[in-house]
């Protein structure tokens, strides 16, 4: 290969590296736990998929969460960014739960659904809802596949 293609290739992988990450805002979550803002600029972390929330990077605790508790993580003004497992004995004071995680569950979700549509289901009428719902489930498993967000298709709302 000539230098010159060598060189052209070595700078796209550079600027693709150096590409900014995709911010998705949500709507407000209502949720009755404790809520946790993050200081400004601090959120970006989490839109490259970092799984921790340093003690350092929260502005403000609404709520008393106790430690292994889930909360929820906002923004500076208040928009929904993730849910994450509040640990009070680390300055890694939070785990963010995984997307991954939303797909296996949905996964279950889906072989169930299967089950009662093309076995368990005693009438027509419960094995057609059983394989609607089964589809409605695999395509938020594909949302959340593309978002590579718990919220699906809802976090490009």
């Amino acid at each position: 290969m000539p230098p010159d293609k060598r060189h052209i290739s070595h700078q796209r992988r550079r600027e693709n590296s150096r590409q900014q990450a995709v911010v998705i805002k949500a709507p407000v979550v209502p949720f009755a736990g404790p809520r946790w803002l993050l200081q400004a600029g601090r959120e970006k972390l989490l839109q490259r998929r970092h799984p921790w929330i340093f003690s350092g990077a929260v502005e403000r605790i609404e709520g008393n969460p106790a430690s292994g508790e889930t909360v929820q993580v906002c923004d500076t003004q208040g928009g929904f960014l993730t849910w994450a497992a509040y640990n009070s004995q680390s300055k890694i004071c939070a785990r963010v739960w995984s997307w991954l995680l939303a797909k296996i569950i949905a996964l279950l979700v889906y072989i169930g659904a299967g089950l009662v549509a093309l076995r368990f289901g005693r009438t027509k009428r419960i094995r057609l809802i059983a394989w609607l719902f089964g589809l409605l489930v695999f395509l938020y498993i594909v949302s959340v596949a593309m978002s590579k967000s718990v919220l699906g298709w809802f976090a490009f709302l």
